[in-house]
């Protein structure tokens, strides 16, 4: 008895349509791992502001707790990184109004002219921001304070501090 039917090859049409089948499967899977990526992005950027802002809390608190809520106008504008966060790993250390051209996607740095902690974001057709390119997040200290001459700034040794928050310098969005 012969079996000379299970040996057929596969005809060209049916590879074809493997082919196909597989590129589309390929494709797919592509377009899913650059969404995943652009989602790690995202994910890490806002546990590291959330870290952030846990340990200004920590750094507030010790400030309240005795009693010297005063000495808290010193890091008002001031490079949070090395005193209130630690550095993160790409943190690329302080400049002089630096160029944010001269900087990769994923740095950190603090820009000591305008007091700004700045990220440089990687997935940039996912981020929305009014700020030139390139696209980033850019956050300061502001001090939190009752407002005792009503000028709607604060006035060191005029306004009583209350703590420090950190802020977005504008608003941004991922798509």
């Amino acid at each position: 008895m012969e079996l000379s039917g299970l040996k057929r090859s596969l005809s060209r049409f049916e590879l074809g349509v493997c082919i196909i089948i597989i590129s589309v499967l390929i494709y797919y899977a592509i377009v899913k791992i650059s969404e995943l990526t652009v989602q790690t992005e995202i994910t890490g950027i806002r546990v590291i502001i959330r870290n952030m802002h846990s340990n200004l809390d920590l750094y507030k608190s010790e400030f309240i707790i005795s009693g010297r809520t005063e000495a808290m106008t010193d890091m008002i504008g001031a490079n949070p990184v090395g005193k209130i966060f630690p550095p993160m790993q790409n943190y690329r250390g302080e400049f002089d109004a630096p160029d944010p051209l001269r900087f990769s996607p994923g740095d950190w740095y603090f820009d000591r002219t305008a007091g700004h902690l700045v990220y440089l974001v990687i997935h940039t057709d996912r981020f929305l921001s009014p700020v030139a390119p390139p696209p980033r997040i850019r956050l300061v200290l502001q001090p939190v304070y009752r407002d005792r001459n009503s000028n709607g700034r604060y006035d060191s040794g005029i306004d009583m501090i209350r703590g420090l928050r950190l802020d977005k310098v504008e608003p941004y969005e991922w798509r």
